[in-house]
């Protein structure tokens, strides 16, 4: 290839790749939608809660009581309880 060739094709090149960038709209403040974290109220999360509790069976409520948690299967003293008398 000869260096007009290669010339012609680098410059045939960027203007295909700048015409594809001016085809892009630029997107606007207005356009962006910022989603808002909107906090439930204490009856909305009550109303949650009894609807959980009512979908659970008896022996689902006794395994979540009785659920050990990681601080007392780890290393160092239970925060919960401890075995030193009161």
């Amino acid at each position: 290839m000869t260096i007009t060739k290669i010339a012609f094709t680098a410059l045939l090149f960027s203007l295909t790749l700048t015409a594809c960038q001016a085809q892009r709209k630029p997107q606007t403040v207005a356009a962006k939608r910022v989603a808002t974290y909107v906090a439930p109220t204490a009856s909305e999360i009550e109303q949650k809660v009894d609807a959980l509790l009512r979908q659970m069976t008896l022996e689902e409520k006794v395994g979540q009581m009785a659920q050990i948690t990681l601080d007392v299967i780890g290393k160092g003293e239970n925060r919960y309880s401890s075995f030193e008398p009161l």
